[in-house]
């Protein structure tokens, strides 16, 4: 699929948008968005709420547009962390799953591989569609990707291996490992009214740190998209035992961490968010009032704001993740003939 049409796609399964707004976000011409936008109807891809038999068609003013109902496209969904091991499909455009399915724990790579092929197979049989991709977020340490690197999982005893090709051999669809902490940066990032322009983003709970930096509104990673890991910084008593869960040590450790990264970056604002310091809340004042004598001026005048629901959208990016993911790999010109007999076929059935 085309790179302009897999744009509008990217943008009206996140959300219902006018042809006006699309051309807009994605810097097209008018003519041009109205052109793409026409394609996408004619493949089925996409259709305008309200009423559509007006003679201009598609994307006029006023009219919104969103992703069609039914497509025959599925992506499948891996989430792997300390609380939850599922494997999860998802008709292209709905954020219900098909159908769901918790997968039984491993502590090594070959059984993690053929557990998820596994249940996959037998999900696709039961509800009778194919997926056409495969997404897994996990807490590791990787570069994300259809070629990503797993070089350590905080589950999985194996290091250094391919963990992407591996499910791809197993499955044979095209397969993309992600930390799992680019859920919650993504729902911060879309959460209306917070600031992140310029911030420092530190997640601890659950046992475990992810660490996220924002510059000119952009979350900024590593070789490969890969997720800085604050637990290679220097600090004696480790971060993810004194920031995983809260300790006596947890605002000396957030201190620590400030300290050093901020300052690199120039970053102005501190958000912290998981369940660390959710019951905690005077350990984050101990640590912005320890800066007010600092002779950094930006530490002196540095904000920390602990966030928590502006996170609860994370599956959410997950999913659409996985939709960024199959529309880039989709063909639809086979489909452009068969998928009016297959709308036809599920509306009678």
């Amino acid at each position: 699929m085309s790179a302009e049409l897999c744009g509008i796609l990217k943008l009206l399964h996140r959300r219902e948008r006018s042809q006006a707004a699309l051309a807009r976000e994605l810097n097209m011409s008018r003519a041009w968005a109205h052109k793409q936008v026409h394609a996408l109807t004619d493949l089925g891809f996409i259709s305008a709420t309200g009423d559509t038999h007006d003679p201009s068609g598609p994307g006029r003013p006023g009219q919104e547009l969103k992703i069609s109902a039914g497509l025959p496209y599925v992506s499948a969904l891996i989430i792997h962390t300390t609380w939850r091991f599922s494997l999860e499909l998802y008709r292209y455009g709905s954020r219900e799953p098909l159908i769901a399915r918790e997968l039984s724990s491993c502590d090594n790579v070959p059984e993690f591989v053929q557990e998820i092929a596994a249940g996959l197979s037998a999900l696709e049989q039961e509800c009778a569609l194919k997926a056409q991709v495969l997404l897994l977020a996990t807490q590791a340490t990787l570069e994300q990707g259809a070629d990503g690197i797993m070089y350590r999982n905080n589950h999985l005893k194996d290091e250094c291996v391919p963990l992407a090709r591996l499910l791809k051999e197993a499955t044979s669809l095209p397969s993309y490992v992600y930390n799992y902490a680019i859920g919650p940066m993504l729902s911060l990032y879309h959460a209306p009214g917070v600031d992140i322009d310029s911030a420092l983003v530190l997640m601890c709970g659950e046992g475990s740190v992810a660490l996220g930096v924002f510059i000119d509104g952009r979350l900024i990673t590593g070789q490969h998209d890969s997720f800085p890991e604050c637990s290679h910084l220097p600090y004696p008593r480790g971060f993810e035992k004194c920031l995983g869960s809260f300790t006596a040590k947890s605002a000396d450790a957030l201190s620590f961490a400030i300290r050093a990264l901020a300052p690199i970056f120039n970053l102005r604002r501190v958000i912290v968010a998981g369940s660390t310091f959710k019951e905690h809340l005077e350990a984050l004042g101990s640590v912005m009032r320890s800066f007010r004598d600092d002779p950094n001026p930006l530490l002196r005048n540095l904000s920390i704001e602990y966030r928590e629901k502006e996170m609860a959208g994370l599956m959410d990016e997950f999913i659409n993740l996985s939709f960024d993911r199959l529309v880039e790999v989709l063909d639809p010109s086979p489909q452009k003939k068969s998928l009016p007999d297959f709308l036809a076929a599920r509306e009678n059935s």
